[in-house]
């Protein structure tokens, strides 16, 4: 199983109030009904051309296959149009899901999967859809409003409703330092992460994020000292500031000596 979120930071421009990033967050565990686990799977994607990400929950092989195969075709040219349109976008992605599990052998999944897909169009606004399929249906795609303050998207896989709830009572409110921005709900997942003791859910997490400029980004994590991307231990020093890195508050980092960059600003709990 998994544990995914999809959230949004939102700022107050000239524009009024808009998302100014958008973001999706998974733990990083593979697990089997017999309680074998694998520390370091891959659940979140980022296209290294394109403002397009992807996140995903319940079946683990069929998603890495037709992510990992869209995104290269993407990278390479082949997927989208020059002028392509978010809509135009979206319904490709989906009729590729469609296709390939309809011609994949159902015995091969875990029964279910949801593909969280966030994209972003020429005038820099997000746009996020959840695409979902269970044993003996068809595949769905739904578009999902965004809202108008840093919060929550979505809440999907393991236990979310409780999850979910969690984050509405405890954090979402008035009474938590971090209400109303879009680090309250790092905190809130990484400490669900931390408290949690079930098997099916790791307790690193992986992030990848859109901006308003530029092309999609896998952000580094550090966790207890060590660092993270896409799920896998980095154990290599060469070009770690190449990439973003965020700590357990969620604060910018200096993946090299392991302390916060000296422009970052702190992030209370």
């Amino acid at each position: 199983m998994t544990l995914l979120a999809t959230w949004v930071g939102v700022d107050n421009s000239k524009f009024g109030y808009r998302p100014s990033a958008i973001y999706i967050t998974t733990d990083s565990q593979f697990s089997t009904s017999i309680k074998e686990t694998f520390s370091e799977g891959r659940k979140t994607f980022a296209m290294l051309k394109h403002p397009d990400i992807f996140g995903y929950c319940g079946d683990v092989l069929f998603p890495t296959i037709v992510i990992g195969q869209l995104i290269d075709e993407a990278d390479r040219g082949l997927l989208f149009k020059s002028n392509c349109s978010v809509e135009e976008k979206a319904s490709i992605v989906f009729e590729a899901i469609k296709n390939a599990i309809s011609v994949y052998p159902p015995s091969w999944t875990a029964g279910s999967f949801v593909i969280v897909y966030c994209t972003r169009d020429v005038e820099k606004v997000f746009h996020c859809y959840r695409i979902s399929w269970r044993t003996r249906t068809e595949a769905v795609i739904e578009k999902l409003p965004l809202p108008d303050r840093s919060g929550l998207v979505t809440v999907e896989g393991y236990r979310h409703k409780e999850a979910k709830q969690r984050f509405e009572s405890e954090y979402n409110v008035s009474k938590n330092n971090n209400h109303g921005t879009s680090r309250t709900v790092y905190h809130w997942f990484t400490e669900t992460l931390e408290g949690n003791t079930a098997y099916q859910i790791g307790k690193v997490p992986q992030i990848v994020a859109l901006y308003r400029n530029g092309p999609a980004r896998a952000i580094g994590i550090i966790s207890n000292n060590e660092r993270f991307i896409s799920g896998r231990k980095v154990t290599s020093i060469e070009n770690l500031n190449f990439v973003e890195w965020r700590n357990e508050l969620f604060e910018r980092y200096d993946a090299v000596k392991l302390k916060l960059l000296e422009a970052a600003q702190r992030q209370p709990r």
